[in-house]
């Protein structure tokens, strides 16, 4: 019995390595999920957890966080109203916007865009570049431009 065991184990191993893609022309990182670099006035930056919410229609989110719940935390969004494709999509009000999120203060984007340039049953990628004013009236500004990628499954 132990011999049958060992036998289909060994099966079920050779199945499963043979059935994985051996090469992959796009992959954003090993395994589900995403990541996200940019450079905020003119400093690199990168996420250290990024997601992508794309329920069947609209809208379409992604986002990149760094440090999240520390004080020194930081976050980029990016919203797309009416998502159709492969597409540069403005940010303006209302429909698309982008943000850029440090200590608790919000710079909301007032000029820029993002393109989409993949989106199948496995991917999705995207770059943004958007100018940002802070909501709280201090006057305070960023530059902020980057990608976004993500393995769906």
């Amino acid at each position: 019995m132990k011999q049958a065991s060992a036998i289909l184990g060994a099966l079920f191993a050779i199945v499963l390595f043979m059935s994985c893609d051996k090469k992959d022309d796009n992959p954003p990182g090993p395994g589900i999920g995403g990541s996200m670099s940019a450079t905020i006035d003119g400093n690199a930056w990168a996420a250290t957890e990024a997601n992508l919410y794309q329920p069947a229609g609209v809208p379409v989110e992604f986002y990149g966080m760094r440090n999240a719940g520390s004080s020194g935390s930081t976050a980029v969004y990016v919203h797309i109203q009416s998502f159709a494709g492969l597409l540069d999509y403005p940010f303006n009000s209302g429909q698309n916007w982008a943000s850029y999120v440090k200590n608790n203060i919000a710079y909301v984007a007032t000029s820029g865009k993002t393109t989409v340039t993949l989106d199948n049953d496995t991917f999705f990628k995207a770059s943004f570049v958007f100018d940002a004013a802070d909501t709280i009236g201090g006057g305070g500004s960023k530059t902020v431009s980057g990608s976004f990628s993500y393995r769906k499954k």
